[in-house]
């Protein structure tokens, strides 16, 4: 279905040019007098070519023509420009600033035990009062982006970051990252915007869809998972994602993440390894104690929706746009992605890439995203563009290899639960006593039908699960007292069943933990007799 879409704009103080490199002559293209008489000019290489020799050869060219401008770049695993999706190409995107200062400086030989320390330092040199903006390019096998972007927030906590993790198109072999005339194996370079005139937006677009039960991360350290649920964690994916999920790595674990919750954002962490220790490896770090769950970008979900990109950006002025995905979006969404990138590309400049993980700034926090979308949108001026709303549907025939792992997940994960119900439901219902299940905050969550009528809950009622609204007081009392005790009591005492009968009725509770921490506790009830 075709775009429809009119849009009026002013012509922006910032302007941003797209070419891409051939060889040296191709700067020739460029309007290099304009260019280099700007007050500051920011170069972006984004090359899908991940030779060093060939990279060098481009910065030093590049530093030829504007020796004034700072030079910055990565590697690929897709490139970005205005409306075109390109891979193995070299894009060099110039965005020369009126109003806007740019300091830039880079640091080499990170390792996954300093990143921490990498990102203070690199923070430490280029925070400023004025800064408005870091962009952060990292290398993508050496460097913890994680940790990396945790020592630049706490040194610069409340500075929006954004940008991207360097790739080299699902490789996984050898990543750069440029500075200057330097080309970094083991870097991360930082970008600083500053001034009262830059305008600065970001939003991200995820599209992740969970899937399955929640899962908790019981022993991880950083990036490496060992066990999930107290069960090794490589077992577990092969139980539940199936054997050829984990021989296809890293590639196929670009298809699901782990989706969970930090600081406010919610991440995705993807598969992309087995370690010699048989640990599984992720994209980000995955906290212990985390809870998960599966999710997999949902292809039909979206195209199946209007998706309206610029609303992300309603009633703002625009000149530039810069655009960090992931690169399972480039692959596993195709042309729906491209139309993405589409909608912003008719209303300003766009430039960007497809990488191995996306910072952005998002509620006060800087976060590391996996396989999203994120866009930063920028300005110098004052203006209004007036954009009609941007809808486009797409019905997406194409079958995706994720729908064999996801099938085998659902088809596990129901089995293994509704098994697991009707079994404990059986015991429970043959059980000569009654017996209640309840967590932390005295509600119901398994009971027997005995259990329910000694303590005279009436299950037709709405709100029956609050056990603080029994009619016994003093059972509620030894319940709370079991929590906080954390250990067993046992009470008895004369009571009225949902029957409206008086009987005599004896309880023995027994708290349940889960590391150190009480949860919930159950408890036995009989009647005239002990238990």
């Amino acid at each position: 279905m075709p775009i429809i879409r009119k849009t009026v704009a002013q012509k922006g103080i910032m302007q941003t040019y797209n070419i891409y490199y051939e060889s040296a002559l191709t700067f020739h293209l460029l309007p290099m007098d304009e260019i280099n008489r700007a007050k500051s000019v920011l170069i972006q290489i984004f090359s899908g070519n991940s030779s060093r020799t060939m990279l060098e050869k481009l910065v030093r060219e590049t530093k030829v023509f504007f020796p004034d401008a700072v030079v910055v770049g990565t590697t690929t695993s897709g490139e970005i420009s205005d409306q075109k999706l390109t891979t193995h190409k070299t894009l060099i995107s110039i965005t020369t600033f009126k109003k806007t200062k740019l300091s830039s400086f880079s640091i080499d030989g990170i390792s996954p035990e300093n990143s921490f320390e990498a990102g203070e330092i690199l923070a430490q040199k280029l925070v400023k009062k004025d800064t408005r903006l870091l962009i952060l390019y990292t290398e993508g096998l050496f460097v913890n982006p994680d940790d990396f972007l945790s020592g630049v927030s706490k040194t610069a906590p409340g500075v929006p970051v954004c940008g991207s993790v360097a790739a080299d198109n699902g490789k996984f072999f050898e990543t750069f990252v440029v500075h200057e005339d330097k080309v970094l194996s083991k870097g991360a370079v930082g970008i600083a915007l500053g001034g009262k005139h830059l305008n600065v937006q970001m939003e991200y677009m995820s599209d992740w869809e969970p899937v399955g039960p929640e899962l908790e991360i019981t022993r991880s350290e950083k990036n490496r998972v060992y066990e999930i649920n107290r069960q090794n964690a490589v077992d577990f994916y092969r139980h539940y994602l199936g054997e050829p999920f984990l021989e296809n790595l890293p590639e196929s674990g670009f298809e699901i993440s782990l989706t969970f919750e930090r600081d406010g954002c919610l991440l995705n962490r993807n598969a992309i390894a087995v370690d010699r220790n048989g640990a599984l490896v992720f994209t980000g770090n995955v906290p212990e104690g985390s809870r998960c769950k599966f999710s997999y970008l949902d292809r039909n979900r979206i195209a199946s929706k209007s998706f309206c990109g610029l609303k992300l950006f309603n009633d703002t002025h625009i000149e530039s746009f810069f655009i960090f995905s992931g690169m399972g979006r480039k692959k596993f969404l195709k042309e729906i992605s491209a139309k993405q990138v589409e909608l912003f590309a008719e209303a300003a400049a766009v430039s960007g890439f497809f990488g191995y993980g996306e910072f952005i700034h998002k509620d006060g926090e800087n976060c590391l995203l996996n396989q999203s979308c994120c866009v930063v949108g920028l300005s110098e001026g004052k203006g209004s563009s007036e954009t009609e709303s941007v809808c486009m549907i797409f019905h997406d025939q194409e079958g995706c290899e994720i729908q064999r792992a996801l099938a085998h997940l659902v088809t596990v994960t129901n089995e293994e639960l509704e098994e697991k119900a009707r079994q404990l439901q059986m015991l429970l219902s043959y059980l000569p006593v009654g017996v209640v299940y309840f967590d932390e905050n005295l509600q119901l969550t398994l009971f027997n039908d005995l259990g329910a009528r000694l303590l005279g809950i009436d299950t037709t009622v709405e709100g029956y699960r609050d056990l603080n609204l029994l009619n016994e007081g003093w059972i509620t009392t030894l319940f709370k007292e079991t929590l906080i005790q954390k250990e067993s009591i046992s009470g008895g005492a004369l009571t009225e069943t949902s029957g409206g009968k008086r009987i005599y009725i004896r309880i023995k509770t027994v708290p349940m933990e889960r590391d150190g921490e009480v949860v919930g506790a159950m408890a036995m009830i009989q009647a005239e007799g002990k238990l």
